[in-house]
């Protein structure tokens, strides 16, 4: 069984992606049984992500970075659950 990430990692997940990405409106955060997605409709390409962020990420939710998809104008970046 995949455990999943507590409420309060999520919240500072949340604080970590406003206080970097400021243009960010509209996250939505998303899991399924073993992916964790971060959907925004703020282009990847705008948004200056680096390698660091990336890796705070992993740290936060206990996951790897598995890529990124478009879908219908909205970004997010995909992550595996350990």
């Amino acid at each position: 069984m995949v455990k999943m990430p507590q409420l309060t990692t999520e919240k500072k997940l949340e604080k970590y992606i406003h206080e970097r990405f400021p243009t960010v409106k509209d996250l939505k955060i998303e899991r399924d049984e073993d992916k964790f997605y971060l959907w925004s409709s703020l282009p990847i390409s705008e948004a200056n992500l680096k390698m660091e962020d990336i890796e705070t990420v992993e740290k936060l939710i206990n996951a790897d970075f598995k890529g990124m998809v478009s879908n219908n104008g909205l970004y997010a970046t995909i992550y595996q659950l350990k």
